[in-house]
């Protein structure tokens, strides 16, 4: 979500999800079905000396508990035995934000898919990280059959 207003050029909205302030990448990764309400507030906020223009305020569903990671976090505890630099994609975006802040609720992450990119002759060493969110359409994806030909068909 980004909010224009001329007075405020620049500065984004603050996002919370029950009532903790949170990194806005969550909205990537963020379950629809699960949210009960959101709230904006569209006014300048002042947060820790910080200013914002806007809250969103997400309230999600009581039986849901979202779990927040960075994706710096989620490198290291699910790709493992890789020192190797990382780029994420998350339903095939790539995320250019910093990785350390970046959040995902890992509740909504179907599928994990890591390539490993390596070229002795470079020196160059990258995992590919996709996660793969359980959107309607990646869970109907998911359930698809493929049937593939040995003989390149």
């Amino acid at each position: 979500m980004v909010y224009k207003n001329k007075n405020n050029a620049g500065i984004q909205p603050v996002y919370f999800v029950n009532s903790k302030k949170i990194d806005s990448s969550i909205i990537k990764t963020i379950d629809p079905n699960s949210i009960e309400s959101i709230n904006v507030i569209k006014e300048e906020i002042e947060i820790e000396g910080e200013k914002f223009y806007g809250k969103v305020d997400i309230k999600m569903k009581k039986n849901y508990n979202p779990e927040f990671i960075s994706l710096s976090d989620f490198k290291l505890k699910y790709v493992t035995q890789s020192d190797a630099s990382a780029i994420f994609l998350v339903d095939n975006e790539i995320i250019k934000g910093d990785y350390s802040t970046f959040i995902i609720d890992q509740n909504y992450i179907l599928k994990v898919i890591v390539d490993k990119i390596e070229r002795q002759d470079e020196s160059l060493r990258i995992d590919v990280i996709r996660l793969l969110t359980k959107s309607e359409d990646n869970i109907k994806k998911s359930k698809e059959i493929r049937i593939r030909s040995s003989e390149g068909e």
